[in-house]
């Protein structure tokens, strides 16, 4: 599918894909419109919703909004693509329809990057959020903040090493989901692909690894710019959590995805997913089968990650990996592991708010300070960061009670 090529110098296009999530994607929207910055394209990728989808899109009176629908139901990575086909700017990043960009962040960004105009990727981590909906409950009507500063050029082929052996997560990678990368580096990629740029139905982490074949180095800031929201819709926390009464993931699941690849069974595990995203990618760019697969890391990893899992996201988990070990060669360490794996499930009655020192991090009740949306989640985070030069910052007195008084003046703006 081709990209458009044209040149906008210093432009930027949001592409917030979407498929009949017409609640959130409101408030989506809406932390994009508030940026700025007016070189910024705000795309809607509309994957033929059936709701009100393009109402709400068009009750937006800003010439920066913009929509596409795809006219019949596509794939997920098939919906990236097509959304891509629509993208004429220099940079783009992808936000989903439950998630946020922080306030002044686009501006913020873009002088990042037309400072480094050699960079082709800039990273950050994102501020997450529990939407009310979200079926996850230890992070339901919760803001987790991290609280790390730095900036600093990554080399791909080091950080690719050190996540396939999980000893880093993905979202470190040049990241189009809540990241920004420029278009040329995208169609490079596209180009070594034979055409197509997603070859996997987890896009997100497929374009993670895929863009170490063209980008070598990038900027990884410490700071979030973007806000990850998890709600009812959202496919991944439903994949992680299985409650009753989410289907987001068995939506998702019955699409005409791309077939998972044969050598793995589709399962809620991060690392199996990371892995089949690299098979994947060993298809189409030869140049990244330097980073070979290593299934006994994989299935380490996978059972590592289950020890705070919900019971049936362990026993779903276990089935695949006991499956796969049937039909892969794994050492007998790596068996002994998977037999003898335990869990201990979240409660949610265990969470402490407040600053979390030892992981760098802060926890606000949504609860407390009525945030029911990526929006008013999004502005009460960012006015939390500024607070990171106050002095006063370990004393969780003061911060609450700044945290307060910032909320009561957020739901004096939203009025």
């Amino acid at each position: 599918m081709k990209i458009n090529t044209a040149r906008n110098s210093n432009s930027l296009t949001i592409v917030i894909p979407t498929r009949e999530r017409s609640d959130t994607l409101l408030y989506a929207i809406r932390t994009c419109v508030e940026q700025n910055y007016d070189n910024l394209r705000i795309l809607i990728a509309d994957n033929f919703s059936k709701d009100n989808t393009a109402a709400v899109v068009s009750s937006f009176m800003d010439k920066r909004v913009s929509y596409v629908n795809s006219g019949r139901r596509l794939s997920m990575s098939g919906n990236w693509e097509f959304a891509l086909s629509h993208v004429d700017s220099e940079y783009v990043m992808f936000l989903g329809d439950d998630d946020g960009v922080l306030p002044g962040a686009v501006a913020n960004l873009m002088n990042y990057a037309a400072e480094n105009e050699t960079i082709d990727a800039f990273t950050w981590p994102s501020v997450d959020y529990g939407w009310p909906s979200c079926p996850n409950s230890a992070l339901r009507n919760t803001i987790v903040i991290p609280f790390t500063k730095g900036i600093e050029v990554r080399y791909t082929d080091e950080i690719l090493s050190e996540v396939i052996r999980f000893k880093r997560p993905y979202s470190e990678l040049p990241f189009i989901y809540k990241g920004l990368v420029k278009t040329s580096a995208v169609r490079k990629l596209r180009d070594a692909s034979g055409g197509t740029i997603f070859h996997s139905m987890i896009p997100d982490v497929y374009f993670g690894i895929a863009s170490c074949a063209v980008i070598e180095q990038y900027i990884y800031f410490s700071r979030p710019y973007t806000l990850n929201g998890a709600s009812g819709h959202s496919n991944g926390t439903s994949s992680f959590s299985k409650k009753e009464g989410s289907n987001a993931e068995q939506l998702f699941l019955a699409e005409e995805n791309l077939p998972f690849h044969p050598a793995l069974t589709y399962c809620p595990s991060i690392p199996i997913l990371i892995t089949e995203s690299l098979l994947q990618a060993h298809t189409k760019l030869p140049i990244l089968r330097k980073h070979p697969v290593d299934f006994d890391a994989t299935i380490r990893a996978a059972v590592l990650q289950l020890k705070r899992a919900e019971d049936n996201v362990f026993n779903d988990v276990i089935k695949a990996l006991q499956k796969m070990s049937a039909s892969i060669s794994i050492k007998a360490d790596t068996k002994l592991a998977l037999a003898s794996a335990t869990h201990n499930p979240f409660s949610s009655a265990s969470r402490v708010y407040g600053m979390d020192i030892f992981n760098k991090r802060f926890l606000i009740d949504c609860t407390e300070f009525d945030v029911n949306d990526c929006f008013s989640a999004s502005i009460l985070a960012n006015s939390v960061l500024g607070l990171q030069k106050n002095k006063e910052l370990s004393n969780l007195a003061a911060v609450m009670n700044a945290v307060r008084l910032l909320a009561r003046e957020m739901k004096k703006r939203s009025r």
